[in-house]
């Protein structure tokens, strides 16, 4: 019963340090998405992270509040969904049969 649940927690261990190390992985993975026509660009880490918002007034000289509002929840929600689907690739690859 000890040796089960030694090897138990030496599994739980070896879990908790591989997703550790996704998370860093996760971290240094940049991910650029633009809205309009390149009026927002937004990069975003793995982690879901917002790194860096540019906004390109020369495309749009006259851009009205609410087209800016709109335009920057669009690239959020864009690098959010983006981020996602790479967690899920390394995830998925990660913790898969063939992967050990």
């Amino acid at each position: 019963m000890d040796q089960n649940f030694g090897n138990l927690f030496d599994q739980a261990l070896k879990l908790r340090e591989r997703i550790d190390e996704l998370k860093m992985e996760l971290a240094s993975k940049k991910l650029q998405v633009t809205a309009g026509d390149g009026e927002i660009i937004l990069v975003m880490n793995g982690l879901q992270e917002v790194l860096d918002v540019t906004v390109n007034m020369e495309g749009i000289p006259e851009l009205q509040k609410n087209r800016l509002e709109t335009l920057l929840k669009r690239a959020i929600n864009q690098g959010i969904a983006k981020t996602r689907d790479v967690a899920g690739q390394e995830v998925f690859f990660t913790f898969s049969p063939s992967s050990e």
